[in-house]
Formats: structure tokens, sequence, C-alpha cells
């Protein structure tokens, strides 16, 4: 793999790490998928989010489905305890054709109440905002425009939290009208 779309954006520099080669770089922060269907999952005994394409055992709170139906090269970029500080940014981005998805997995949030929900619905938006605020700048900053590629944010949440309810619906809103681009609360992400 090239890894082309790492080049273009400049992120090897966008994230400071300059210091490491381009090899080194995508072996120790990436890896790629042109697989149909794949996975990316909150791997906790790595401590980042990794890809795989078996789920067998794994709890599908933990999982994204990622559907390629056109088998472009899909990029994940791992972030959360990788390129920043461990819980300061969101798991992981996936970058493919001219597109950046966000991605936050909150698979221990479980329905146990709204303010408990709330809370990781707070804490899923800040990370994810965190992220793209800090990476737009530091592309910024190198001559790269983030808002030239469609962004995506996506929060994994446990199966056992009510999908598309109020609460989603104001977190998305408010999101949307910061950040001009959606977030989106699946298990599930077609490129």
């Amino acid at each position: 793999m090239e890894f082309e779309a790492i080049k273009e954006f400049k992120l090897r520099e966008a994230f400071h790490r300059s210091d490491v080669t381009f090899e080194d770089f995508c072996n120790r922060y990436l890896e790629h998928s042109e697989r149909g269907k794949f996975y990316v999952y909150d791997d906790t005994n790595e401590g980042c989010s990794t890809i795989t394409y078996d789920t067998s055992g794994i709890g599908s709170e933990k999982i994204l489905t990622v559907l390629n139906d056109h088998h472009i090269e899909c990029i994940l970029i791992k972030i959360d305890g990788k390129l920043y500080q461990l819980n300061t940014k969101c798991d992981c981005a996936l970058l493919a054709n001219r597109y950046i998805a966000f991605v936050e997995f909150k698979s221990n949030a479980l329905n146990s109440s709204d303010a408990s929900i709330e809370q990781h619905y707070e804490k899923a938006k800040n990370q994810i905002e965190q992220t793209y605020i800090q990476l737009n700048s530091d592309c910024n900053a190198l001559g790269v425009d983030l808002s030239s590629i469609k962004r995506i944010a996506i929060a994994v949440f446990n199966k056992t939290v009510p999908d598309n309810n109020a609460m989603q619906k104001k977190f998305s809103a408010s999101f949307l009208l910061k950040n001009h681009f959606k977030l989106v609360f699946s298990n599930e992400i077609k490129l």
C-alpha cells in the first residue's frame, strides 16, 4: 500500500510525527483494507482501534461495520492512545477516497439512566470535536484544507442504548451547527 491519502493530506506532519519515517508512521499508526466488508473495533487489549474480518467473541457493541462495495483503499488511523494521549481524542478515523470519518466507541455506555447516556453522548461529541479541531488546525498550518473532503463523525454505542432518540438528534444538530458536518450514532458505515 502506498497510502497516497496520508501523503496528500500531510497527515504524518499534521500529527507531529515527522521524527519517524513515512514507513514507520504507516506501520505504527495505520491499517488498511480494500475488502467489501470489514470491521473496526475498539480493542481494549491493544489499547486502540483495529481492523478485523472475524467478529467472533468480540461483542457487537465494540464493532463498527464498514461496507466498502467498491473495494476502495480505506485507511484506519489509530488516534486515541497512539497519536494522542489516551482518552483525549476520538478513537480512530477512517480515510477513503476524499472522505474522512472520525469514530468514537462508547461500548461502556449502557441503557442505565438518561443522565448517564447524555454524559456519554457529550463525551463522544467532545472527543470527536477536539480531534477534528486539532487536526484541521494542524492541516491548515501545512496548507491542507480538510473542509475540501467529505467529513462525518460516528459515535458507536452499545446496542442497549435506544437508537434515534431526541438526545441523539440534539447532539447531532449542535455538532452540525458548530463543525459543518454530521454526527451520526451508528454501528455501520457505507463508503
